[in-house]
């Protein structure tokens, strides 16, 4: 049964982001904390537990944590890498976008986690009363809804049906394990770096799959060898370059096949004189 416990959810945080960081070969001092002298505003009507957490969650800017899932971070970043101020809405990329006024059915005991990009991605919310959180991935098409008219359901309503909510922890440990067993990985050549999950699709898959061998090749999990990891994935090609390679493989071939074919002729011309000779 699962049970609120701020500081297993605090490490397992920190647990994913460190995997995720050392698989994009980022430093450790890139992930940062919340400030130990800071008050919420009067405004911020959110529990006890809620703003504890808040202030112990950490954060790495510019790093998702799953597929098109970017941490929301309440403590907006300074240019310097420290934390400005405090935002009780969240901060991430898309997530202002999605929530402009903040308004959302999401109680005073719930935390918003995770955020997607471009309603691509998961949706993390933590109800800090049960420690179940409520995992959404489908934004493009709302849910039937228990209670509401489609048009009048609020963002992340809680009575949507599936409901997909799960210990958060066994969310977060999945999420890591994903990550140790090479079933989710990291690109790192981008800025933030991308996140790939297995997919069914041939020429993705190609890329994936070279990725992949390319982090067991450089000692993944255990021996990591991030530099030489990061030599070798220089030279795999982008999704999409692969076909466009092997496009051009394909027709350099067919010109050397009809080289061959015309020297081939010329051959036998020849021969077809020294026989007539």
């Amino acid at each position: 049964m699962a049970s609120y416990d701020r500081d297993k959810i605090v490490h397992a945080f920190k647990a994913l982001y460190q995997t995720i960081m050392i698989m994009a070969d980022i430093p450790a001092s890139s992930l940062l904390t919340p400030p130990n002298d800071w008050s919420p505003p009067a405004s911020t009507r959110k529990s006890a537990q809620v703003i504890v957490l808040m202030a112990n969650l950490p954060y790495v800017s510019d790093l998702h944590l799953a597929y098109e899932t970017s941490p929301v971070n309440y403590f907006v970043p300074n240019w310097n890498g420290t934390f400005l101020h405090f935002q009780p809405y969240g901060y991430s990329e898309g997530f202002e976008a999605n929530f402009p006024d903040g308004v959302s059915d999401v109680t005073e005991d719930e935390i918003v986690l995770t955020m997607q990009n471009d309603n691509i991605g998961s949706i993390l919310v933590l109800n800090t009363k049960s420690g179940m959180a409520r995992l959404i991935t489908d934004t493009m098409s709302r849910p039937v809804c228990q209670i509401h008219e489609s048009d009048a359901c609020p963002r992340l309503c809680r009575y949507q049906v599936p409901d997909s909510s799960r210990p958060v922890l066994d969310i977060l440990h999945e999420w890591r394990q994903n990550y140790l067993d090479l079933k989710r990985i990291v690109d790192p050549r981008d800025s933030p770096c991308v996140i790939l999950d297995e997919v069914d699709d041939e020429d993705y898959e190609r890329r994936f799959g070279k990725i992949r061998e390319a982090y067991r090749q450089c000692g993944w999990p255990n021996e990591f060898r991030a530099a030489e990891c990061y030599d070798v994935l220089t030279k795999i090609p982008y999704y999409g370059d692969d076909e466009d390679d092997e496009d051009d493989e394909d027709e350099n071939d067919e010109d050397e096949d009809d080289q061959n074919d015309g020297d081939d002729d010329d051959e036998n011309d020849k021969d077809s004189r020294a026989v007539n000779e």
